[in-house]
């Protein structure tokens, strides 16, 4: 969009106010991808205790289909890291993707998880845990990025 007349007596200030935008969205971007890491790491560490005991039943699938999940965000997590957003637009409209995506796993979770059967009892419970945790981490980052 053109400059407005007010604009160009300062170009310096229209400069530092998008180089300053660029900053917050790289940190808002590197803060989401820690929240996310750490709450990954943290159920990462937990499955693996928990499945050293050879649990039965629906547990053992809740903790392998866990483990599963964050080992998937971890490497979203890398890739992400080393690959930025620039854009602040293409970042929501992959957020607002992301969060349909989320909806529909917490949907997915709660009909697996009513099941009678262990293996779609346990899968279902895990899905359900880990679709509303990125249901809200990345809610945060959406919220963060629609401030003005």
């Amino acid at each position: 969009p053109p400059i407005s007349s007010s604009r160009r007596i300062r170009p310096s200030l229209h400069a530092k106010f998008h180089q300053n935008r660029d900053v917050d969205l790289l940190q808002a971007q590197t803060e989401h991808l820690v929240r996310l890491a750490a709450w990954s790491v943290a159920w990462l560490l937990l499955s693996l205790p928990a499945l050293a005991r050879r649990p039965g039943g629906a547990v053992r699938p809740f903790w392998l289909t866990t483990a599963a999940w964050c080992l998937v965000n971890l490497a979203i997590v890398a890739y992400a890291a080393a690959n930025p957003t620039g854009e602040a637009d293409r970042l929501v409209r992959l957020l607002i993707g992301s969060q349909v995506f989320n909806v529909a796993c917490v949907a997915t979770g709660v009909v697996l998880a009513r099941h009678r059967a262990p293996l779609p009892k346990g899968v279902g419970s895990a899905v359900l845990v880990q679709a509303l945790a990125l249901l809200i981490l990345d809610g945060v980052l959406l919220l963060q990025l629609s401030r003005p």
